[in-house]
């Protein structure tokens, strides 16, 4: 059954209330729907509350077992966002009016530095936090162990080597030149099958495989990439959980406002980094998926990190599978020779309503902590004093999440999750004294 307590419209009505503004005139009806869905996908980070199962059918996929659940049809987590969500956020949260691409008309700021902070925050967001990752099929040269990267590529996560003769395929382990002159000194001599790779210290855009392959073979990356540049005028779609880009707006707020013109707001700018920083702690320790079936049997989920420790030849195909791996916030893994349905139990994006009588699918002891994040936020773009009142908003609502947690909090999968970065919250939100000026 779906929940039936309030609608969209009611939870609008009641933050025009909040905020003394009934009739709209500063809060448009549009921007409260933002600021609401944006407290609802807090909502559900903080709680993992829209779990859903997801299934596909998997038909002897051989050496490409990888799924990106944020782009196949129907998948929970389907990115559904673009650059353009966020340059609407950041025309509310800075008195610009809304415009339908990075637009700006008043003369702090341009269109060109609201792109260029988004991109930038994007990118670093990825880059810190390795929640979208990229499969990799690299070619390797016999006797050679430089291997070539793709210029998008940022950094090599994982790496796996697939000798062409023969499939037993196995992780690489990661090593620096340090670790070479002490364990593999005369590694690099003579050509074998490659044990160790090493990424980030050579020349950019190659990694180095250790021993040189003695035959011909891929490397198979798990890889953290750049994505599209991005334009004032083309929307590009974002390849990240829908329910962490506003961290990217936070992210950006803050390049925009820490400046030495006159859009410079220290005091703004600092609350916004700290959002953005707790976003990123957040995704670190998100419980992406929690549960798989194969043809209807229960299976354990395990990530390709523990994996390729304890059971390093988990890669090659088989019949059965016993296990269903995953990586970053995006990929699940099956290597399997035969034809059998996968279900897996995932932390869907938030459910959000998109009309004015949609149902919000929250229990009725969620929603005064919905609109108290609601409120706080909408109350960013009044400046720093009327921020940091409602800061106590802000905190009953982390309160609240936490509290909504406790039966569960036994379970690992939640209470370092959920009670920690509660607490990284709490450290980055200590109580900020207001200054004049």
């Amino acid at each position: 059954m779906a929940y039936s307590a309030v609608t969209f419209g009611q939870l609008v009505t009641e933050l025009s209330n909040r905020l003394y503004d009934p009739t709209n005139q500063f809060w448009s009806v549009a921007e409260l729907q933002q600021r609401l869905s944006d407290a609802l996908r807090a909502w559900n980070i903080a709680t993992a509350q829209n779990q859903q199962w997801y299934s596909l059918s998997v038909s002897n996929t051989g050496n490409a077992p990888w799924y990106d659940l944020q782009t196949l049809a129907g998948s929970p987590r389907l990115c559904t966002l673009y650059d353009t969500d966020i340059y609407s956020r950041l025309q509310y949260m800075l008195l610009e009016s809304q415009q339908a691409d990075a637009a700006v008309l008043t003369s702090q700021f341009t269109s060109n530095m609201l792109v260029q902070a988004v991109q930038a925050k994007r990118d670093e967001f990825l880059f810190r936090t390795s929640t979208t990752r990229t499969v990799r099929n690299l070619n390797v040269t016999p006797n050679t162990s430089t291997v070539s990267l793709p210029g998008t590529v940022i950094q090599v996560e994982r790496a796996y080597w697939m000798p062409k003769q023969g499939n037993t395929a196995y992780p690489l382990y990661r090593t620096d030149q340090f670790s070479r002159a002490a364990f593999y000194p005369t590694a690099g001599q003579t050509a074998s099958s490659p044990v160790v790779y090493s990424s980030g210290i050579e020349p950019p855009l190659t990694m180095e495989i250790t021993p040189p392959p003695g035959v011909n073979g891929t490397v198979e990356a798990l890889t953290i990439e750049t994505q599209a540049a991005l334009s004032a005028t083309s929307p590009t779609l974002l390849y990240l959980p829908d329910d962490f880009v506003p961290a990217i707006a936070w992210g950006a707020l803050a390049d925009l406002l820490d400046t030495n013109s006159e859009a410079s707001d220290p005091q703004r700018a600092d609350y916004a980094r700290k959002r953005f920083e707790m976003y990123c702690e957040l995704v670190s320790g998100y419980p992406f998926v929690m549960g798989a079936r194969v043809n209807g049997v229960d299976v354990m989920v395990e990530s390709v990190e523990a994996l390729d420790i304890y059971n390093p030849v988990w890669r090659t195909p088989v019949v059965t599978q016993p296990i269903v791996a995953f990586a970053g916030q995006n990929l699940i893994c099956y290597p399997t020779t035969s034809n059998v349905n996968i279900a897996v139990l995932v932390n869907g994006s938030a459910n959000l309503p998109v009309v004015s009588g949609d149902y919000i699918q929250l229990g009725a002891e969620a929603i005064d902590a919905v609109l108290d994040l609601a409120q706080h936020e909408a109350q960013f773009k009044q400046g720093f004093y009327e921020t940091n009142s409602t800061m106590n908003l802000f905190k009953n609502f982390l309160n609240i999440a936490a509290k909504k947690n406790a039966k569960i909090a036994s379970l690992s999968t939640y209470k370092d999750f959920i009670y920690g970065n509660l607490n990284v919250a709490e450290k980055l939100f200590a109580p900020t004294e207001v200054t004049s000026g």
